[in-house]
C-alpha cells in the first residue's frame, strides 16, 4: 500500500518535499547559527576538571584567562621602552582605560626577562600576555577582542599574534568551514561518478543527488533548530560528520530502490508496475536498517561528554530524515520518469538479455555459488578476517586528543605564535593549568601560598608558576588570581610540555611519576593545616 501510494503520487510528493526544504532554508536556522565547542564540551561529567572549571567560572568570574595568548618575540631581544610598553598596554586593560573593549577585561603580561621560566633558552625576547573576558563575551568576539589587543601591543621587530585554545579551536573551525565547500563538491562528484558507471546512467546520479540535497537542507536545519529551540548542545563542527553520514544514508538507500527497479524493468515489467514492486521489496530493509541505527545513535546520548552527547541524538535525527526523504522521493521519482531514470543506459533492447548482461550475471552468480558453498567459504573467511586484522591494527597506534593547536598548518598565526612561545618560554606556557584551592581567608595564608607555589615549581615537570604568591605580580594581576572574598586562590602551572597536543613534548625527560600532571602529586587539600604542610 505504502508503495502504490508513494509511486502514484509522485507529482505530488517530489513538489512538496522541494517546498519544505525551501521553508527549512528560508525560515529555520542554519548550523552556523550554533555556538563552537569549547573546553568543557570534552569534559566528561562529574570529573574533578569539570568541578574545577565551574568553580573557575562561579569564583572569578571568567575561567578562560589561559585560553587565549598574546605572543610577542624579538630574536634580537626586546628593548626596555618595548617591554614597559607591553606592561603598560596591560595596565591600561585591566584598569578598563584602553579603548574597545568591555568592563572585565582583563590582560596578565609575562616577559622572559623575570627569571621566573625554568629552563627557558632565552631572555628579554619575548612576551606573552593573557587575555581574560567576561563569560558573557561569545568566543569568537573573543578572538577579535584579542587580535584587536595584539595590534595594539605590537612594537617594531615583535608584532604580537593570538594563540591559545580559544584562537587554536576557532581556526580550526575555519579551516573546517573553508574546506568543507570544496570536499562536498569532490564527494558529490565521486557519488554521481560510481553511480553512473553502475546504472550507466546519467539521470540516475541526478535524483540521488536532488534526494541529499533535500534531505541536507531539511535534516541540518531541523537540527539547528532543535538546537536552539529544545538546548540541545550542538556545535557547528559537527556539520562535515552530519554531511558524510547524510550522504552515505541517501546514497545508499537510493541504489537499494533503483537497483531493484532496474532489474523489474530488464525482466519486461511496466515502469510503473517495476517502481513500485522494487519499493515494496527493499522498504522494509531499508526502514529497519535506518531505525537500527538511528537507535544505536540515539544511545550516545548518555554519553560523558556533552559534545557526544548531543552529537548522537544529532545524527539520530538526521538519519530518520534522511530515512523520510529517501522512501518518499526516490520512489516518487522512479514512478514519475520510469525507464528514463537509466537513459541512456537502460534501452528496450535490454530486455532481450544482450551478452553483457549475460556475461555480468555468470560472473555475478560464480562469486555467489562460490562463496556460499563449504570449500569456497572457509577460505572467503579466512581470507576476509586476514584483511579485517591487518586494517585493524592502525587502532594501536592510533591517539585520539584535542590539538586545537599543533593540528594547523605551520605558517598559520596561532602555530607560530604557539612557537614564538616555546622559543621564548617553555612548551606549557600557551595553556598552563589551573588549580584552584578553596578554603575561608585562605589568601592571607601568603606564607602558606609562597611554600606551595615554591613547591609546585620544584618539580622536575613545571617550568612556571604563575599565582597570587608571585611578590612581582602588579596589583591588578592579583584580582585574576584571588576572589575579592579572600576564600578562594588559583595558580597557574606551565609545564615543560606542550599540553595542546598528544602526549606532550617527547623530547622532555620523563618524569619520576610517569604523566606530568600526575607526577604534580596534587590532591585536594582538607583544611588550612594541610596547605601549610
Amino acid at each position: 500500500m505504502f508503495a502504490t501510494l508513494v509511486v502514484a503520487a509522485g507529482w505530488l510528493i517530489v513538489p512538496a518535499l522541494a517546498a519544505g526544504a525551501a521553508a527549512a532554508w528560508h525560515y529555520l536556522p542554519g548550523i552556523s547559527s550554533l555556538p563552537e565547542s569549547g573546553v568543557e564540551s570534552f569534559l566528561p561529567q562529574d570529573t574533578s576538571a569539570a568541578r574545577a572549571e565551574e568553580q573557575a567560572t562561579r569564583l572569578f568570574g571568567s575561567s578562560l584567562l589561559p585560553r587565549i595568548a598574546v605572543v610577542q618575540r624579538n630574536p634580537d631581544g626586546l628593548s626596555l621602552d618595548q617591554q614597559r610598553w607591553i606592561v603598560r598596554t596591560a595596565v591600561r586593560l585591566d584598569q578598563g582605560r584602553l579603548p574597545g573593549f568591555p568592563a572585565g577585561s582583563r590582560a596578565l603580561p609575562y616577559l622572559n626577562t623575570l627569571e621566573l621560566v625554568r629552563g627557558a633558552r632565552e631572555r628579554a625576547t619575548a612576551a606573552i600576555t593573557y587575555l581574560g573576558f567576561e563569560s558573557s563575551v561569545s568566543t569568537r568576539d573573543q578572538r577579535a577582542l584579542a587580535d584587536r589587543y595584539a595590534d595594539a601591543v605590537s612594537v617594531e621587530g615583535a608584532p604580537a599574534r593570538t594563540t591559545g585554545f580559544i584562537p587554536g579551536s576557532l581556526a580550526e573551525s575555519d579551516a573546517i568551514d573553508n574546506g568543507l565547500l570544496w570536499v562536498e563538491l569532490a564527494t558529490l562528484l565521486l557519488v554521481a561518478t560510481v553511480i553512473g558507471l553502475y546504472f550507466r546512467s546519467l539521470v540516475a546520479p541526478v535524483a540521488t543527488l536532488a534526494a541529499a540535497g533535500i534531505a541536507y537542507v531539511i535534516a541540518i536545519r531541523v537540527t539547528a533548530y532543535l538546537a536552539e529551540r529544545r538546548g540541545l548542545h550542538v556545535q557547528n563542527e559537527v556539520e562535515p560528520i552530519l554531511v558524510v553520514l547524510l550522504l552515505a544514508i541517501v546514497t545508499d538507500y537510493s541504489v537499494f530502490f533503483l537497483s531493484g527497479m532496474r532489474s523489474r524493468l530488464r525482466a519486461g515489467e511496466p515502469p510503473r508496475v517495476a517502481a513500485r514492486h522494487a519499493t515494496a521489496q527493499v522498504l522494509p530493509i531499508i526502514v529497519t536498517a535506518g531505525l537500527l541505527v538511528a537507535a544505536g545513535l540515539a544511545t550516545l546520548g548518555l554519553a560523558g561528554m556533552s559534545f557526544v552527547r548531543a552529537l548522537g541524538p544529532s545524527m539520530a535525527i538526521v538519519i530518520l530524515i534522511s530515512l523520510g526523504v529517501s522512501i518518499t522521493f526516490v520512489p516518487a521519482v522512479m514512478g514519475l520518469l520510469g525507464r528514463a531514470l537509466f537513459w541512456p543506459g537502460l534501452r528496450e533492447a535490454d530486455a532481450a538479455d544482450p551478452l553483457s548482461t549475460r556475461i555480468g550475471a555468470a560472473i555475478r552468480g560464480a562469486v555467489a555459488h562460490g562463496t556460499s558453498r563449504k570449500l569456497g567459504a572457509i577460505p572467503t573467511v579466512f581470507v576476509t578476517g586476514v584483511a579485517l586484522l591487518l586494517a585493524a591494527t592502525g587502532i594501536a597506534h592510533t591517539g585520539l586528543a584535542l590539538t586545537p593547536i599543533r593540528g594547523l598548518g605551520a605558517d598559520t598565526p596561532v602555530v607560530r605564535a604557539d612557537r614564538d612561545a616555546v622559543l621564548g618560554f617553555a612548551g606549557g606556557i600557551v595553556a598552563p593549568s589551573e588549580l584552584i584551592l578553596r578554603w575561608p581567608a585562605i589568601a592571607s595564608d601568603s606564607a602558606g601560598l609562597t611554600r606551595l607555589g615554591r613547591s609546585l615549581g620544584a618539580r622536575h615537570e613545571v617550568a612556571a608558576v604563575i599565582g597570587a604568591d608571585v611578590p612581582r605580580l602588579p596589583e591588578q594581576a592579583r584580582i585574576a588570581f584571588q576572589t575579592r572574598s579572600g576564600n578562594a586562590v588559583r595558580y597557574y602551572v606551565a609545564l615543560r610540555h606542550q599540553p595542546l597536543q598528544l602526549g606532550g613534548d617527547r623530547r622532555s625527560p620523563p618524569s619520576r611519576g610517569g604523566d606530568a600532571a600526575p607526577a604534580l602529586g596534587i590532591r585536594p587539600v582538607g583544611d588550612a593545616s594541610a596547605l601549610r604542610r
